[in-house]
């Protein structure tokens, strides 16, 4: 009887033992377990700062000793992906991109950012993919729409690229890009008022967007509406003076309106520019012989 109750004893002591040592063994792992995270952590929190020191060698090296100790570590591979397309390393930008989102098939910005460096490379298809990717993971990302409609135009896919602009507005009513981008669809398709619309919500947004006057002056004059082409022009001029797009808008509605030398001043202030010499001066040519 006595025999049996020590091997019960002993018996007991042993699982007590086995026990104790899994549950040192466990501790033990799980302490080096959070060292290591927290040493990716340091080591991330110190590629953030390189970021924003703009010291991107320096941000890569953390990132990839952060990543080699959390190499699940979505966010990581995202910051690397942001440090390697601050340096225009867009291939390997791309790659940690899809590692992300590997990792965390949720991730918006990741998708996002994936689409933008796939628009860099000129994948437009494949940038397609991801930005709706990204509107589907968080469609408040009003810059993937956006987005998403640069791609399409870049397609001269028009029909979708006014969808994905709009739906960008619906979200962002003041965001002035996507009213002017609009717009310069609208004037590619004949729509000139409906440009004219956009160009002047573009410019309420931003009242120096000298881009939106000239493309305005220029829809005005395609509407025949050439005093109103005159004030969109002189508009740009004054937030860009001598801006050859607008001086040649300009030029072309005083021409219109029998001001053949005021037209002629803005024609040679225009051919200053190579990209409209030949137009400028061609016109000039025709004016000065009209005027003779």
């Amino acid at each position: 009887m006595k025999g049996r109750i020590e091997r019960v004893i002993w018996i007991g002591l042993l699982a007590f033992i086995c026990a104790y040592t899994t549950c040192l063994l466990a501790n033990a792992q799980e302490e080096v377990l959070s060292e290591t995270h927290r040493e990716a952590l340091e080591r991330y929190n110190q590629g953030v700062e390189y970021v924003r020191s703009k010291d991107y060698d320096k941000a890569i090296a953390e990132f990839k000793e952060c990543l080699k100790l959390d190499p699940q570590n979505a966010q990581a591979h995202y910051a690397l992906g942001l440090a390697y397309r601050k340096k225009s390393n867009f291939k390997e930008a791309i790659s940690e991109y899809k590692q992300a989102v590997k990792i965390d098939s949720s991730f918006a910005d990741a998708y996002y950012n994936l689409g933008l460096a796939l628009r860099e490379t000129k994948d437009y298809k494949e940038a397609i993919s991801a930005f709706k990717n990204a509107v589907l993971a968080d469609s408040t990302i009003y810059k993937a729409h956006f987005s998403l409609g640069l791609t399409y135009h870049d397609l001269k896919k028009g029909k979708e690229a006014i969808e994905a602009y709009k739906k960008a507005l619906e979200i962002k009513p003041d965001y002035y890009r996507a009213h002017y981008n609009l717009g310069v669809i609208y004037s590619e398709q004949g729509k000139f008022s409906q440009a004219i619309a956009q160009y002047k919500k573009a410019t309420e947004v931003k009242p120096n967007h000298f881009n939106a006057y000239y493309r305005m002056a220029d829809a005005h004059n395609q509407l025949g509406e050439y005093d109103k082409a005159v004030i969109a022009a002189q508009k740009s001029l004054k937030y860009k003076s001598n801006y050859a797009p607008a001086l040649v808008a300009l030029g072309d509605a005083y021409e219109k309106l029998g001001k053949t030398q005021e037209a002629i001043d803005m024609f040679q202030k225009a051919a200053k520019d190579q990209k409209w010499k030949t137009y400028a001066e061609y016109k000039i040519k025709i004016l000065s012989r009209e005027s003779q």
